[in-house]
């Protein structure tokens, strides 16, 4: 049946690269596959479940924890094989924390964008890639489990069978023509027809309702999107991938001392003029985008050991934001239509920031609204636009009125202020205004809504798109949309959570010393400020303006963040080195290093107050505390 049944021993230790040579020798015909995935069947069952592959591929440690002895499946991923007799040949695990491991993972070719994808990342690829779901046939008379699955199923499958047998490596693996095919009369754009909810229950790489819809319910309200979210994981590790394969930046080696200074690029900037002096360095003629930079900020005598860097891309997405190119409610911007930042490529500047950011280890840009977005990847709108996300105040007013229009001659009078020639324009409605009746204002109001939030800056964001080409990510939001969702819009998953901060390793001193003591009351007043600033009760005061008035301002999560390691939310490449907490005695106000991410903290507070008065004084002091 199929290429036939092998019994392999593989060797204690072997490597995923060598577990996939030596079943390449066992069953030669796997080569012409397109990737496999690896299967099992649970006694008494003939229903083959996948066994989710780990970011370094299937190495022999991780099939002995999830198989012990049991019979294992190969199942190819793109191509069905010929179920001829195979030629016998004799000769004899966290997310994408270790790019290293998933680099030098076994890669095969994708059949439908011929690009090399690491095993770990090649089935959720195929079925984001082609917009399809695997679906498989019966073998053996059987019931295959499909692989089109979601991933949180898989992973509590292999999770609750995990069985630990004896050290006998020997393990009886059978490669089988499983059919796995894909009908070539659907179409990429049936799949994106469907609902969310039909796509939730057939594609493998969208996330589970557990872990996306409560925590993402303010994120992603509304999105009927053209395109199945992919999750977290994935998407982080396809843009390492990208970083490393397709544009050649080892973004690691912006950390640390070991470095070659021809291998870097200075980036000199001042901070009282950010805009103008990053301008100047990015659009210099000998600048590289997929160089590594090294950054120094004029006046400050910190080395760039990845702290400068980190903060240099943290400011270059905030300006970003507040340069005018983009404009409406925090976390759900859109485009503005300027012909003059047109004319000066603003826009353009704009989207080689982001691009820069993402791919040298900063923040992404996660403002944009799911409609800018959509039509950023897919090139039209699909999903409906709320009126409050207008962002021309007086237009919105406009819309609410023709909303709450009840009769022709209302839905005529608001339709009227709009202008006769912008009506035409916007809403495509020529026909004279007396003929407007109370069945068109859904049309109508949808392409106003539409064309101010999307379409009247269709020119500024082709601009901003071939930006972000300058290092290819406008190709990778086009080609994996579900991914780059996460890095382009809000993403609560990438802000530093109440939860996340607490988690940071702490440098306790011995159990039962005095220190200790000290140590793990500091630690609960710093436990008992994040709730706080969680809550928005923590403030601080600045004093701003040429008359130095006080400005009261909240402290969130994200300032708190951004104090020791550089940037207000969690780089989707994330930190070479992990946040830590230590504690000194040299000092009595909190300290810092954003190269290390080593948060600072004294040992003698005598209450949460007076925690509170001392971090706030050192935040506030901190250089562009409050700048938004």
């Amino acid at each position: 049946i199929g290429l036939g049944e092998r019994k392999i021993r593989i060797p204690i230790g072997s490597t995923s690269a060598q577990v996939h040579e030596q079943l390449l020798d066992e069953f030669p015909k796997l080569s012409e596959g397109g990737g496999y995935e690896i299967c099992r069947a649970f006694h008494g069952s003939r229903r083959m479940v996948p066994i989710s592959c780990p970011s370094e591929g299937y190495s022999q440690p991780f099939l002995k924890a999830e198989a012990g002895q049991a019979k294992l499946y190969i199942r190819p991923l793109q191509n069905n094989l010929e179920t001829t007799p195979a030629i016998t040949i004799t000769t004899p695990s966290e997310m994408a924390s270790t790019i290293s491991a998933i680099n030098n993972a076994p890669k095969e070719i994708c059949g439908q964008c011929h690009v090399e994808i690491p095993f770990s990342l090649l089935k959720e690829h195929i079925e984001t890639c082609k917009g399809l779901d695997i679906d498989d046939e019966e073998s053996d008379g059987g019931v295959i489990e499909s692989p089109a699955r979601s991933t949180s199923t898989m992973r509590q499958t292999s999770n609750t069978h995990r069985c630990n047998h004896s050290n006998d490596q020997s393990q009886t693996i059978s490669a089988r023509n499983c059919n796995t095919t894909t009908s070539s009369s659907t179409s990429l754009s049936m799949a994106f027809n469907r609902s969310y909810s039909q796509i939730f229950d057939s594609a493998g790489c969208i996330e589970s309702q557990e872990d996306n819809v409560a925590e993402e319910e303010n994120t992603v309200a509304n999105n009927t999107t053209l395109y199945p979210r992919c999750t977290l994981e994935y998407a982080v590790t396809l843009l390492s991938h990208h970083v490393v394969d397709r544009i050649h930046m080892d973004y690691n080696k912006n950390n640390g001392d070991d470095y070659d200074d021809q291998d870097y690029q200075r980036v000199n900037i001042l901070r009282s003029t950010f805009w103008k002096t990053a301008v100047r360095a990015i659009n210099r003629p000998d600048f590289l985008p997929n160089k590594l930079i090294k950054v120094s900020f004029i006046g400050e005598s910190a080395v760039d050991d990845g702290g400068p860097r980190r903060e240099f891309c943290s400011l270059l997405i905030n300006s970003v934001k507040t340069c005018g190119v983009l404009e409406g409610k925090e976390n759900n911007l859109s485009f503005s239509h300027d012909l003059r930042f047109l004319a000066e490529r603003r826009y353009f500047t704009a989207g080689k920031m982001v691009a820069i950011s993402l791919c040298h280890g900063g923040p992404g840009l996660h403002c944009l609204s799911q409609a800018t977005f959509q039509y950023m990847a897919r090139g039209c709108v699909e999903q409906p636009i709320a009126i409050d996300e207008i962002p021309d105040y007086d237009i919105q007013l406009i819309a609410k009125q023709i909303q709450s229009s009840e009769t022709n001659e209302e839905l005529r009078i608001a339709v009227s202020r709009i202008g006769e020639e912008s009506v035409a324009n916007i809403t495509g409605f020529t026909d004279p205004m007396s003929t407007i009746t109370l069945d068109m204002k859904a049309p109508i109001l949808e392409n106003l809504t539409t064309h101010h939030c999307v379409y009247k800056s269709i020119p500024e964001i082709n601009q901003f798109l071939d930006g972000m080409n300058v290092l290819h990510i406008a190709d990778l939001v086009k080609a994996e949309p579900g991914s780059m969702e996460h890095f382009m819009c809000l993403s609560k998953k990438l802000l530093p959570s109440a939860d996340y901060l607490k988690s940071i390793h702490v440098e306790y001193s011995p159990s039962g010393s005095n220190k200790r003591i000290e140590e793990e009351t500091t630690i609960y007043y710093w436990f008992e400020f994040i709730d706080e600033c969680a809550k928005g009760n923590q403030k601080a005061c600045l004093f701003a303006g040429s008359d130095n008035q006080p400005i009261e301002v909240v402290i969130t999560l994200g300032d708190i963040f951004a104090f020791f390691t550089g940037t207000h939310s969690i780089p989707p490449l994330g930190f070479t080195e992990s946040p830590s907490i230590e504690f000194i005695t040299n000092s009595t106000v909190p300290s810092s290093n954003t190269c290390a991410n080593i948060l600072r903290l004294p040992r003698n507070f005598s209450c949460i107050e007076d925690f509170s008065e001392r971090f706030t004084f050192a935040l506030s002091n901190c250089r562009d505390f409050g700048n938004v």
